[in-house]
């Protein structure tokens, strides 16, 4: 019987493959070997909201359900943090708050900036885009997304309420467990996950591929609807969602939508409030948004 390597081994050739070459086949191969490990799976009630936006381009409107949507598989050409080219992903931002019946509008509109932060990280040109779209989605009556929680460790400290315990639950849940190989495996496994989860500095889609090809492992777990980890985009201040499509086709629906014009400030940009909106959807796969006073 060949021996199974230890995780540090795992994680080196991990670290030093050449991604360049696409290497997805070894990346998964890889992370079979790693076993069993100490995870963190997050449960999003009924009713608990999910933020999505799209840039629009000058006198583009978005007026069906499938705009706010995940890209199309046909479309789905690159890596993302999340999402491999073989396994589009839905998108979006999850409130810190749990107590989702009395969330803030303060709330709400830091969920807006997290989304804003993700879509514009790389710049703005407002003459190509004068108005963002925002879609909020929410888990439907009756139902429950389960998801996988990538727990960052070493950096956002203090960014959020859930961060804080999802650490907290993390690490309790490690040091209970009595089997002293799994839990430095998933101490040093979880770590390396969340470090490249976290990455910044992203120059080639290649650059996310252990965490797209993670994702994509465990969004097809009959356990998990998808992965939750800190946004990098908005330094960890609220969390991102990826979710698989047939988990947003059964069990998320769009309730309401606004269109948001962008105005040049003296220190940037200010995303207004919405001028053009639908709300009460109910499930509808077209609409017409209308001007708001």
């Amino acid at each position: 019987m060949s021996k199974i390597p230890e995780i540090e081994e795992i994680i080196s050739q991990l670290q030093n493959l050449d991604n360049s070459s696409y290497s997805k086949t070894e990346i998964q191969e890889l992370m079979r070997k790693v076993g069993p490990i100490c995870d963190i799976v997050v449960h999003l009630v009924e009713g608990t909201p999910i933020m999505r936006g799209r840039p629009n381009k000058p006198n583009e409107r978005f007026e069906n359900k499938s705009d706010y949507s995940f890209k199309p598989q046909i479309c789905n050409k690159t890596y993302q943090r999340a999402s491999t080219t073989e396994n589009t992903m839905f998108y979006g931002v999850v409130p810190n708050n749990k107590d989702i019946n009395n969330l803030t509008s303060n709330e709400l509109q830091g969920m807006r900036l997290s989304v804003i932060c993700e879509l514009f990280h790389n710049g703005l040109n407002i003459e190509e885009t004068p108005k963002v779209s925002f879609g909020r989605w929410r888990v439907k009556k009756g139902e429950q997304l389960n998801v996988l929680a990538i727990i960052q460790e070493e950096k956002y400290n203090e960014s959020n309420e859930l961060l804080s315990e999802l650490r907290l639950a993390h690490s309790n849940f490690v040091n209970q467990n009595k089997d002293l190989q799994i839990k430095d495996k998933s101490l040093k496994y979880g770590t390396f996950l969340a470090n490249e989860f976290s990455k910044s500095e992203i120059l080639f889609n290649y650059d996310y591929m252990i965490s797209a090809v993670f994702s994509e492992f465990a969004s097809k777990h009959k356990k998990f609807d998808g992965i939750l980890y800190p946004s990098v985009r908005a330094e960890g201040r609220y969390f991102n969602i990826a979710i698989n499509p047939d988990v947003v086709n059964s069990k998320l629906e769009l309730t309401d939508v606004g269109e948001c014009p962008i105005q040049q400030t003296t220190d940037g940009y200010c995303v207004c409030k919405s001028d053009f909106g639908a709300n009460n959807l109910n499930g509808k796969e077209s609409f017409k948004l209308i001007k708001i006073n």
